[in-house]
Protein backbone atom coordinates (compact mmCIF):
# COMPACT_ATOMS: atom_id res chain seq x y z
CA UNK A 1 0.00 0.00 0.00
CA UNK A 2 2.89 2.42 -0.75
CA UNK A 3 3.59 4.51 2.06
CA UNK A 4 0.49 2.86 4.31
CA UNK A 5 1.23 -0.29 6.14
CA UNK A 6 -2.67 -2.55 7.31
CA UNK A 7 -2.36 -3.60 11.06
CA UNK A 8 -4.49 -6.06 11.89
CA UNK A 9 -5.09 -6.29 15.07
CA UNK A 10 -7.44 -8.91 16.67
CA UNK A 11 -10.49 -8.35 13.93
CA UNK A 12 -9.56 -4.89 13.53
CA UNK A 13 -7.43 -3.61 10.67
CA UNK A 14 -5.68 0.01 11.08
CA UNK A 15 -3.90 1.91 8.22
CA UNK A 16 -0.89 3.30 9.45
CA UNK A 17 1.54 6.04 6.80
CA UNK A 18 4.54 4.33 7.15
CA UNK A 19 6.62 2.11 4.83
CA UNK A 20 6.99 -1.76 6.30
CA UNK A 21 10.76 -1.13 6.68
CA UNK A 22 10.10 1.65 8.98
CA UNK A 23 7.85 -0.90 10.94
CA UNK A 24 9.89 -3.02 11.02
CA UNK A 25 12.70 -1.25 12.40
CA UNK A 26 10.66 -0.31 15.25
CA UNK A 27 9.16 -3.80 16.07
CA UNK A 28 11.14 -6.03 18.52
CA UNK A 29 12.91 -8.73 16.86
CA UNK A 30 12.50 -11.21 19.66
CA UNK A 31 8.47 -11.00 18.93
CA UNK A 32 8.14 -9.80 15.40
CA UNK A 33 9.41 -11.84 12.26
CA UNK A 34 9.25 -10.57 8.71
CA UNK A 35 7.93 -13.79 6.91
CA UNK A 36 7.42 -12.25 3.68
CA UNK A 37 7.82 -9.05 1.77
CA UNK A 38 4.64 -8.05 2.65
CA UNK A 39 4.26 -9.27 6.05
CA UNK A 40 5.32 -8.61 9.64
CA UNK A 41 3.99 -11.76 12.28
CA UNK A 42 3.59 -11.47 15.86
CA UNK A 43 5.43 -14.96 16.77
CA UNK A 44 3.39 -15.37 19.41
CA UNK A 45 0.36 -15.48 17.20
CA UNK A 46 1.79 -18.64 15.51
CA UNK A 47 0.14 -21.96 15.50
CA UNK A 48 2.41 -24.23 13.32
CA UNK A 49 3.87 -24.06 9.96
CA UNK A 50 2.98 -26.45 7.19
CA UNK A 51 4.79 -27.84 4.82
CA UNK A 52 3.18 -26.72 0.82
CA UNK A 53 5.27 -28.59 -1.32
CA UNK A 54 8.77 -28.11 -3.02
CA UNK A 55 10.32 -26.61 0.35
CA UNK A 56 7.81 -24.25 0.60
CA UNK A 57 5.28 -23.76 3.94
CA UNK A 58 2.70 -21.58 5.07
CA UNK A 59 2.33 -20.16 8.33
CA UNK A 60 -0.69 -20.88 10.45
CA UNK A 61 -2.19 -18.59 12.89
CA UNK A 62 -3.78 -19.13 15.94
CA UNK A 63 -7.29 -17.51 15.09
CA UNK A 64 -6.53 -19.73 11.64
CA UNK A 65 -4.94 -16.95 9.27
CA UNK A 66 -3.04 -18.92 6.30
CA UNK A 67 0.11 -16.67 5.57
CA UNK A 68 2.43 -17.15 2.91
CA UNK A 69 6.19 -17.71 4.18
CA UNK A 70 9.26 -16.71 2.14
CA UNK A 71 11.98 -19.59 1.04
CA UNK A 72 14.74 -16.87 2.82
CA UNK A 73 12.43 -17.25 6.24
CA UNK A 74 12.11 -20.77 6.92
CA UNK A 75 15.22 -21.10 8.55
CA UNK A 76 14.46 -18.39 10.70
CA UNK A 77 11.38 -19.31 11.85
CA UNK A 78 11.70 -22.90 11.96
CA UNK A 79 14.82 -21.79 14.42
CA UNK A 80 11.87 -20.10 16.80
CA UNK A 81 10.15 -22.90 17.28
CA UNK A 82 13.07 -25.42 17.91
Amino acid sequence: MDDYVGLHVGRAMHLVNMRMQELESRLDEKMFLRIHRSTIVNLDRIKELRPIGDGSYQVILKDGTELALSRGQVKKLRDFFI
